[in-house]
């Protein structure tokens, strides 16, 4: 007499763990990044752009080299990136106090939210 055993094959479950990461979409180059690519300010943005379209700057300019002075002008979409390093400071300077003068006129623009006062009954 012939038994036939039918075997059973386990199968682990290939179930990926959740990834932690949040991602979000730049708005520029339009890839979907981690947050770790974003600056603090991007992340908060409504219209975020990564660290590779819009790298973050530091506070004092004069601290960047040449080179990477005209990265952050080619960013910005500066095609005259010939000069010395004070005229380039000066141009990058001047991209970068007409991002923060369009954040705070967005800011403005911003209707304020007014609370309803609560209807009392008498």
């Amino acid at each position: 007499r012939h038994t036939q055993h039918k075997h059973i094959t386990l199968q682990q479950s290939n179930k990926e763990k959740p990834n932690k990461l949040k991602t979000m979409e730049c708005s520029k180059c339009g890839e979907s990044k981690s947050t770790k690519e974003y600056n603090k300010e991007q992340v908060k943005s409504s219209c975020p752009i990564c660290n590779d379209c819009d790298p973050p700057l530091p506070s004092d300019l004069s601290i960047l080299t040449v080179v990477q002075i005209k990265g952050y002008l080619k960013a910005r979409g500066e095609s005259n990136l010939v000069g010395k390093k004070a005229d380039l400071i000066e141009r990058l300077q001047g991209y970068v106090d007409n991002e923060l003068e369009e954040e705070e006129a967005v800011i403005e623009e911003e209707p304020a939210i007014e609370e309803e006062p609560a209807n009392e009954e008498e």
